[in-house]
């Protein structure tokens, strides 16, 4: 017999399974525990010892289940018509600026979020950005960071590196550009 390795929760469960070991001569190792004291340690709260938390299914749950399908309908720019008022959160950016990846973590706390790319020549409906529930967030970075994102994901993507150098998209001045222009309008 071989050593018990257990994650239980559960006190009378874990109780009931170490007294058995002992019983036995067999070592009974809870792999969690200083895992589990460190963080309480940290946090300053104590476990709860019941198990399936991270699972319950509760509205807490289906309130975050609903935030993700709000944020992947409202991604980057999606079906601004209808329902993008309903937003907790509306993030505004040029391309790059991390708003989907943004989107999805907040969602995955609950926060009904969508975003709104800003794309030279592209005018938004002022409507869009002057709802008066949602909290409305500007994501910037600065143009040298955008050239190198943008490089790096063309580069990932493309078989021709000519096309990517006369590629619009990296151009420099048109960043910057973009940046001055994303600026103005979250002033």
């Amino acid at each position: 017999p071989g050593p018990v390795i257990f994650t239980m929760v559960d006190k009378d469960l874990r109780h009931r399974l170490q007294e058995r070991c002992e019983e036995l001569g067999i070592p009974a190792v809870p792999v969690l525990d200083p895992i589990i004291r460190s963080f309480s340690s940290y946090l300053g709260l104590h476990a709860k010892g019941i198990p399936g938390l991270q699972h319950a299914m509760d509205d807490t749950y289906f309130r975050r289940v609903e935030a993700v399908d709000f944020a992947m309908r409202f991604d980057d720019g999606k079906h601004m018509e209808s329902g993008l008022r309903d937003a907790d959160v509306i993030l505004v950016g040029v391309s790059r600026t991390s708003k989907t990846p943004t989107s999805i973590f907040l969602a995955r706390r609950g926060i009904k979020c969508a975003n709104i790319p800003l794309v030279p020549g592209v005018p938004i409906d002022e409507e869009k950005l002057s709802y008066e529930n949602p909290l409305y967030i500007g994501l910037m970075t600065s143009p040298k960071r955008l050239v190198q994102i943008r490089r790096n994901r063309l580069n990932a993507n493309a078989e021709d590196h000519k096309l990517i150098e006369a590629n619009a998209y990296l151009d420099e001045e048109k960043i910057e550009e973009e940046v001055r222009n994303a600026r103005k309008l979250f002033s």
